[in-house]
């Protein structure tokens, strides 16, 4: 990985919080400022932008990499409840002020058929994981992303008017008469005059 990281295509923390570097990576960091570039905004350090991710969908996908880069870019995270995920398969996104303004940055198809030429590209369809891909290939195919301009490899649209406010969750909480565990309130449910956690409830569970 110190080879990968020497590179610093992107931070340090970046490489080491994703876990490898790849193209897909550095692309999305280059996304979010590009975003925030276009928007005239800093990185967000609390719920004042909101990053709608279109990539979505629950399956593994090679160019997924790309969300952290955006999050890492723009301080809009899953954490703060500032990424939303839209399940529209494309490596793209938008980047919102509620009531005010946005852009969609996607990644030109153009850009998306070199990297799929690239040697990276072709060990990845041997089967190898993303960290086990030869630093030769991380470099060719994450220094090419790298290298271009924001015009190369995006495309923009810009809106004036940012139809979305975000829901602002009740703080109150509750605990559940089956497990003991504390649920906010609003996503408990009450069955047989018991209130309890949605699991308990019957609901599906994570795994």
């Amino acid at each position: 990985m110190e080879d990968q990281r020497d590179q610093k295509l992107v931070p340090d923390w970046l490489v080491e919080f994703h876990g490898h570097l790849c193209p897909f990576l550095v692309a999305g960091w280059r996304m979010g400022q590009a975003a925030l570039s276009h928007l005239g905004v800093a990185r967000e350090r609390d719920q004042g932008l909101f990053l709608f991710a279109e990539l979505g969908g629950e399956a593994l996908r090679p160019q997924s990499c790309f969300e952290d880069g955006l999050q890492a870019a723009t301080g809009c995270t899953a954490g703060k409840g500032t990424l939303r995920r839209l399940d529209f398969g494309k490596v793209a996104a938008v980047l919102a002020q509620p009531g005010g303004i946005a852009v969609r940055v996607a990644l030109r198809p153009e850009v998306c058929d070199v990297l799929a030429q690239a040697d990276y590209a072709l060990e990845r369809r041997q089967g190898k994981p993303a960290s086990a891909v030869s630093p030769a290939a991380i470099a060719d195919a994450a220094g090419r992303v790298a290298r271009m301009t924001a015009d190369e490899l995006f495309s923009f649209e810009k809106f004036s008017v940012v139809h979305f406010s975000p829901e602002v969750a009740n703080p109150a909480r509750t605990r559940c008469a089956n497990c003991g565990e504390y649920v906010f309130e609003q996503d408990a449910v009450t069955s047989d005059g018991r209130v309890l956690c949605r699991p308990c409830a019957g609901h599906p569970t994570a795994v």
